[in-house]
């Protein structure tokens, strides 16, 4: 049944009752999976509370299933039909700022305060709303003033700070201040570690210089002394030499591989860690008992995953420690190699052959070290992606609103 002939059926009167379309969207077609995701109905909202309450019941189902284009087609004609709405007007905001679309989204928060005002909340009410303008336009402040249009947003602060007494403004700034302060913590963040990658490249590169340097003069010392060399040594020092050196890419591949996974267990403990507290917290103020024992069971259930996590990391802690254990026998067996090729070829003819060629392996090597170390830019992408999301600064209550339009039919 579509969603239009849905609402046709039912009458003002039946507000208390919750409809089916209601639960299919929030519970049955609610778990995020293929099916759920590719799930579709005509959306048609008239200008009632019951058509708009549905209407935004699918808004949030298709933004639970991170389909942010009908998610925002859907609040744009929720909006333009029923303004009353406060929730729609902040998920509009918030799906606009989410797509770089500044402006409208400005527009969009100044209809909501318009519409706050008209509502005539007070108290807890209203601060929620205040909260969520507040770090949508610190957001804007932060990551988004490159894009969007100065005299709208100075209008839409004029707009959201009018006549605010004292404590909503605090409340209001709080919340402004606070997505900025993230915002300047994840700028100082990438240029720290772009120049905490640029100092340990350089670092490197003067140990390598080094290396090579003592080694170029160890073979300069090595061919004024050597008249001659010995093919059959130098031959098979070389061949050596090329196995093990073999040998190590695969191993310093193997490093580069577990140290990824380690680095995406701590990335997903940090967020199991931040799932706990989260769930703890709701527990703690939670007044219902049922409810109170959800977020506890959630949050003993988040505990355990974080156990498995983190013996997954012991394990591969584990499998690191033994590749670098074999790199570092490689490396050893590497210079145990030449220093008795160096010794076997000191005692050859052609033994001067042999240091040349890798005075002139030296050369390349010191030459090609020389040049500008270049940074791996996985780390910083990671960051300035983190610092332009909008979910870093106003991680949209999902199942808050959820829970609320639930509530309006019972």
């Amino acid at each position: 049944m579509g969603l239009a002939a849905l609402i046709s059926i039912l009458p003002s009167t039946l507000m208390a009752q919750r409809p089916q379309v209601v639960d299919e969207l929030l519970i049955e077609r609610w778990d995020r999976n293929s099916a759920n995701r590719n799930f579709q109905f005509e959306l048609t909202v008239d200008n009632d509370e019951l058509s708009a309450m549905i209407a935004h019941a699918w808004v949030l189902n298709r933004m639970n299933h991170s389909d942010y284009t009908a998610a925002s087609k859907a609040c744009d004609e929720l909006v333009a039909n029923y303004t009353l709405l406060l929730d729609a007007w902040y998920c509009k905001a918030w799906l606009d700022m989410r797509k770089g679309n500044f402006d409208s989204g400005l527009l969009a928060l100044q209809a909501y305060r318009k519409q706050l005002d008209a509502a005539g909340l007070d108290g807890v009410d209203r601060a929620v709303h205040l909260r969520r303008m507040g770090r949508l336009s610190g957001f804007v402040e932060g990551p988004g003033h490159a894009n969007a249009t100065p005299d709208i947003f100075q209008q839409t602060l004029d707009i959201l700070l009018k006549d605010l007494d004292e404590a909503e403004n605090e409340l209001f700034t709080d919340q402004f201040h606070a997505a900025v302060d993230t915002y300047m913590a994840f700028v100082d963040t990438t240029e720290d570690t772009a120049q905490q990658a640029i100092a340990d490249a350089m670092q490197q590169q003067q140990v390598d210089l080094a290396n090579l340097q003592q080694e170029s003069a160890t073979l300069q010392a090595a061919s004024a002394s050597i008249e001659q060399s010995a093919e059959q040594v130098r031959n098979q020092v070389e061949r050596e030499l090329s196995e093990l050196s073999k040998r190590l890419p695969p191993l310093d591949s193997a490093i580069f591989e577990l140290n990824s996974r380690l680095n995406d267990l701590r990335l997903r403990l940090s967020i199991l860690n931040r799932d706990l507290i989260f769930f703890q917290d709701l527990a703690f103020h939670e007044e219902d008992p049922i409810l109170r024992q959800i977020h506890l069971n959630r949050a003993a259930n988040v505990s355990i995953m974080m156990g498995q996590v983190q013996s997954q990391g012991f394990s591969l802690r584990g499998e690191l420690n033994n590749v670098f254990a074999e790199r570092d026998a490689v490396a050893a067996e590497i210079a145990r190699t030449q220093s008795t090729g160096n010794q076997q070829l000191g005692q050859l003819n052609r033994q001067r052959v042999n240091v040349n060629k890798q005075q002139r392996r030296n050369e390349v090597v010191t030459t090609r070290t020389s040049k500008p170390p270049k940074l791996n830019p996985a780390e910083l992408t990671s960051l300035k992606n983190r610092t332009r999301f909008i979910g870093t600064y106003d991680p949209f209550p999902i199942e808050a609103l959820k829970q609320s339009v639930l509530e309006f039919f019972e």
